[in-house]
């Protein structure tokens, strides 16, 4: 943890806004030419709990969308991290996300939709959730610092989480000093993933490395 966030400060910006610009970069490096016009857009959840009191044990989150595109800027990682931490400072504000949570709630207080059966409602949803997913590249999602009680702390040595993937998906999440970035993806192919621990090597951050694929 402390060399990713040391290097993050060198780069002016924060270990979360840091990651996602190097998962940027590393998803452009394997993009076919042709598609390369299109723009790479992550899906990043926000804990709404850090904006807005809650005591709810509920998920209590919502996602941004932070955008780069490659046909129009730079390259380069500092470009990268500069446009990344302007769209995290952009999107991250309370007047933003309380404009989305309004649009969810008055989505599910509409009176049509109220009186629809829930199979229609089921089958609406899956199809709205399916058109949002395609201007989705991947998502990056940062669970942040794991504490545990300190008669536990002697037997762990890191936690990691993971999710189902429809497509190239990172979890993070910290523990002491160990920072695990947990990659799931339904592709076989690892060349996302060697780009973006490659970053991180070339910068001497310490690295281990395991996985559950035969080739990586």
């Amino acid at each position: 943890v402390k060399e990713v966030l040391d290097l993050s400060r060198k780069h002016n910006t924060t270990l979360t806004v840091y990651l996602v610009a190097v998962f940027i970069k590393s998803i452009y490096k394997e993009m076919p030419a042709r598609s390369k016009k299109n723009p790479v857009v992550l899906s990043v959840p926000v804990n709404l709990r850090t904006y807005f009191p809650s005591v709810t044990a509920r998920n209590f989150f919502a996602t941004i969308s932070i955008s780069y595109d490659f046909s129009k800027s730079s390259d380069e990682l500092e470009d990268i991290i500069a446009e990344v931490k302007s769209s995290f400072e952009r999107e991250l504000t309370k007047e933003n996300l309380e404009k989305h949570m309004n649009r969810l709630l008055s989505l599910e207080h509409n009176a049509f939709m109220r009186v629809v059966p829930l199979v229609i409602k089921d089958k609406i949803l899956r199809l709205a959730t399916r058109l949002s997913d395609k201007g989705i590249t991947a998502t990056l999602s940062n669970v942040g610092k794991i504490y545990i009680s300190s008669e536990l702390a002697p037997y762990i040595n890191m936690f990691n989480c993971f999710v189902s993937a429809r497509r190239p998906q990172i979890a993070i999440c910290s523990y002491q000093n160990n920072l695990v970035v947990s990659f799931t993806s339904p592709f076989m192919g690892t060349d996302i993933q060697k780009n973006f621990f490659r970053y991180l090597a070339d910068e001497n951050i310490p690295i281990t490395i395991s996985s559950n694929a035969k080739e990586v």
